[in-house]
């Protein structure tokens, strides 16, 4: 996304803002190299806000199941998505 549409997208919806922050966070990490450089920012900021949003959502509309404290829960999911997004791709030895 460019820096007008990221603009254009905070003023006329706040509801993007939090997720420009994320991108904006990973587009940092990027350039640090503790994601893949093959990664695409919009592709793991759009897949870290949608697994978050997924265990929110359940949490608000599954109410009679038992689920582990939200923080808990979030923190996980966020965890693991970074330590696997972190990682470069694994080479597999071609089979014989």
């Amino acid at each position: 996304l460019s820096l007008r549409r990221q603009r254009q997208m905070c003023i006329r919806d706040s509801i993007y803002t939090p997720y420009l922050l994320l991108r904006a966070q990973i587009e940092t990490a990027l350039r640090r190299g503790l994601f893949d450089p093959a990664s695409d920012a919009d592709l793991v900021a759009q897949a870290i806000w949608g697994a978050v949003h997924g265990v929110l959502t359940l949490h608000n509309d599954c109410l009679d199941f038992s689920f582990r404290p939200l923080r808990l829960l979030a923190g996980l999911v966020v965890d693991t998505m970074i330590d696997g997004l972190a990682r470069p791709p694994r080479t597999r030895k071609a089979r014989p």
